[in-house]
């Protein structure tokens, strides 16, 4: 297992007047509360030496177990599960239960105080302690593990329903993992039954050790009450239909983890239970779905706080906002605003209707807010007041930020902002919410065009985390700065990138969305795309998203990016033809889910086409992302592109790992192939890839040994080709720079063959480097030792001309 920041427990002791001796056990790995504490095997090593410590304290009548301040424990260290063998999912599930049953088998109480953050394994070392008090300030509680393709591995699946009761515990571990991982409140734990007391945090380890105090004296008792368990088939079936729903058979993760709160809640035993439960971890931790899973999660939750692309500057003070346009996007862009960042902020828009129906839509959100709790009356109603809706630009006055959300159309959008740009200051930010569009054509006219930026939102607002910040050449750093210093407060995933068409997530999903109209197109029913795409594990098909974002908007796009680059992006005119409809989506909903009859009549089907199997489906959906994957792109990295599509989870789900290879310590490790990619300094890195992408224009794929593989190269092999384990698809590499080729597809051959045609390039080696054959004239068995050993050193390219390049040109 891998280091966890040094994650230590160390043991205090308190004398209590009527209690005895009481021990205070905390977890810290001697970071701030941004680093939270995780528990790799020196954090159990540190558990099992603290245990054995108190193990050998006669006179302790009690335990205390909390955490540094702000963090109670985050769970198992995530870097440890990157690669991991079933061998390591084994040992690590035994020693977290070994170190676990230990804390619970202690013969006094024992309080686990959630001072902090208390999740996976930090709420599972929880329900090991007989009691447990919350902080009102513990922001969140949970088990995200069924969101990562895994489950809760250390004691989750068998005592939380034994506590709790099965539906509670279901709730707990599948549900709110899949509904976007969801995570409790410390309210909701203590309605649960999860906690026993709810402590404000001013005084929260003295009350905690009070309550310990209580119930080592006898003086305190705790009773409880799990539901009955006549429920328990209901929400069996109920939490069956919700992982259908939601993953569509993608990950067993999610049915695993039923099955195990089921062996617990018809009273199995707790010993058969654990071992059932290691069993399951040591099944999916190695899986592809939760290697792949793990992978994004740390992508998104992890880079995406350093705000990918967000300069030095310091950002602009941002007291008013303004909101161009009350349609729509621009009422959720209000509310959001209003809720997050909660400063005067003006609504402007020339329909007096639309202007209404946005503040009807911003007044019942806040009526909302304060008739769950969420929201104090009195604060609802400043909310409203410092809201102004206006008809002209001339309200804009004293605004440090406008965003407009205007329809997509360029001339709408730059007299908008040179309608504000009269009335606001100077030092105003303008932002613009453009989908496709050029935020550098909005500006071109400005008297001021390096205050403008673009900041994507995603519809719903509320929901959807990411958001594009989009930096124009002129843009000042203080502009772009500004725009992810808000998107920050308003609890966003901000990921910087380049004013081309389609910024990051539409370049991808119009890929993925043509694939899908060239399936149509093909004759294959809209349902059977739709199924086949959802069991990726996606929430929806693409004929069911376009529905979602709007039949003219889709098409809107989709030309955007088809003008720009008729090659990548064809254009379906069946696509172009849904933007004409006056229709609600592709889907009659009212008429049993069928297609509108005037999409069915209309849509032209290819002569002589034939239906797509689902399977072929997905293989061309997936193919066509790969291919721009490594290409040339509005971000500088593979890890960037993963936060600006939230998580690529459900698309890797599919992919099929290389075989095993061992590391420099000897241990076994999933290998994939590998995109060469730049960091922004120019430095080569291998990044995780995916195999399987389409050959160039013009090359027909040939399939060896179940991999596409380059037709030339595999003419050059014969029968005796092999794919070689870090074969690289063409398609996938960085365009060449002038004067320099592009090395071909990579394979083995059988001893005595030499590659005919190319460059015959070779992807091993060392930091990332790649040789090309040409660099010595061809080589001879290049699956050999002599050649793996040749490979290890690397060699420079030499291009057309015999210019030299460096490793990996």
């Amino acid at each position: 297992m891998a280091a966890d920041a040094d994650t230590r427990f160390t043991v205090t002791y308190h004398r209590s007047p009527h209690a005895g001796r009481l021990a205070l056990m905390t977890m810290d790995n001697g970071q701030d509360h941004t680093r939270p504490t995780t528990f790799g095997e020196s954090a159990l090593d540190s558990l099992e030496a603290a245990l054995d410590e108190l193990e050998g304290q006669a006179d302790v009548k009690g335990l205390l177990l909390t955490g540094k301040p702000f963090v109670f424990a985050a769970g198992a260290d995530l870097d440890a599960f990157d690669g991991a063998t079933a061998e390591f999912a084994e040992r690590a599930a035994r020693a977290g239960h070994d170190a676990f049953a230990r804390l619970r088998g202690l013969p006094y109480p024992s309080v686990a105080a959630i001072n902090g953050v208390a999740l996976g394994g930090g709420l599972e070392i929880a329900l090991h302690c007989d009691y447990r008090t919350v902080s009102t300030g513990a922001r969140a509680l949970g088990f995200p593990e069924v969101f990562l393709s895994i489950l809760p591995g250390w004691g989750g699946t068998q005592l939380t329903p034994a506590l709790i009761g099965p539906q509670a515990a279901l709730r707990a571990i599948v549900h709110n993992a899949l509904d976007q991982n969801r995570t409790l409140k410390p309210t909701d734990a203590v309605e649960l039954g999860l906690a026993d007391r709810l402590l404000e945090p001013v005084d929260f380890l003295e009350r905690s050790l009070a309550f310990l105090e209580g119930l080592a004296a006898g003086e305190i008792a705790v009773d409880r009450h799990p539901p009955e368990p006549d429920q328990l088939d209901a929400a069996l079936e109920a939490a069956r239909q919700a992982a259908d729903a939601k993953t569509h058979g993608a990950t067993p993760a999610p049915y695993r983890a039923i099955e195990l709160v089921e062996f617990a809640a018809r009273g199995g035993d707790l010993a058969q239970g654990r071992e059932r439960e290691i069993a399951a971890l040591t099944e999916l931790l190695p899986s592809r779905q939760a290697q792949a899973s793990v992978y994004g999660f740390n992508l998104t939750q992890q880079r995406v706080r350093r705000q990918p692309g967000r300069p030095d500057a310091a950002p602009r003070e941002v007291t008013k906002v303004g909101v161009l346009g009350a349609g729509l996007m621009g009422r959720q862009l209000a509310a959001l605003l209003l809720h997050r960042h909660e400063v005067p902020m003006v609504i402007t828009d020339v329909d007096q209707n639309v202007l209404e129906a946005a503040r009807a839509h911003i007044e019942g959100e806040l009526d909302q807010r304060v008739q769950r709790g969420r929201l104090d009356a009195d604060k609802a109603g400043w909310l409203a007041s410092v809201t102004t809706y206006a008809r002209d630009a001339e309200a804009l006055q004293g605004a440090d930020f406008v965003i407009e959300a205007v329809g997509e159309s360029l001339k709408l959008k730059q007299r908008v902002f040179a309608d504000a740009e009269k009335v606001v200051d100077e030092g105003c930010v303008l932002a613009s919410n453009t989908s496709s569009l050029s935020v550098a054509a909005m500006a071109a006219d400005l008297a001021h065009p390096e205050r403008v930026v673009g900041l994507h939102f995603f519809n719903p607002v509320a929901l959807m985390p990411l958001v594009e910040v989009v930096r124009p050449g002129r843009a000042s750093d203080e502009a772009v700065a500004t725009a992810f210093e808000l998107a920050k407060t308003l609890r966003k995933s901000a990921v910087g990138c380049a004013d081309t068409p389609g910024f990051i997530v539409n370049r991808l999903l119009m890929r993925f969305m043509g694939a899908a109209a060239q399936a149509a197109d093909s004759g294959t029913r809209f349902a059977d795309v739709d199924a086949a795409i959802k069991a990726l594990g996606l929430p929806m098909g693409p004929f069911e998203l376009m529905g979602l974002v709007g039949l003219a908007v889709n098409a809107h796009v989709a030309r955007s990016l088809h003008e720009a680059y008729p090659d990548r992006f064809p254009l379906s005119p069946n696509v172009a033809m849904l933007g004409e409809l006056d229709l609600p989506g592709v889907y009659d909903w009212d008429a049993g889910g069928e297609p509108f009859a005037a999409i069915r009549e209309r849509w032209q089907v290819e002569p002589d086409a034939q239906p797509l199997a689902p399977e072929a489906i997905r293989q061309r959906a997936l193919a066509v992302m790969i291919a721009i994957w490594g290409s040339r792109s509005p971000v500088s990295t593979v890890g960037q592109y993963s936060v600006g599509v939230s998580s690529p989870a459900a698309l890797s789900r599919r992919i099929k790992r290389w075989p095993p290879r061992r590391d420099g310590r000897g241990m076994r490790r999933p290998q994939s192939a590998q995109l060469p990619q730049r960091d922004p300094k120019g430095v080569s890195q291998r990044r995780p890839g995916i195999p399987g992408a389409p050959t160039p224009p013009g090359q027909a794929p040939t399939r060896l040994e179940g991999r596409v593989v380059c037709a030339s190269a595999a003419r050059a092999c014969g029968s005796g080709a092999a794919l070689c384990d870090d074969a690289l698809p063409a398609l996938s590499r960085p365009r060449p720079a002038p004067g320099q080729s592009r090395c071909g597809p990579v394979h083995r051959m059988d001893r005595g063959h030499r590659r005919a045609g190319g460059c015959g390039g070779v992807y091993r080696g060392v930091g990332g480097r790649r040789r090309c054959g040409r660099a010595r004239g061809g080589l001879k068995d290049p699956g050999g030792p002599a050649a793996r050993r040749r490979r290890g050193r690397g060699a420079r390219h030499r291009g057309p001309g015999g210019q030299t390049g460096g490793p990996d040109r």
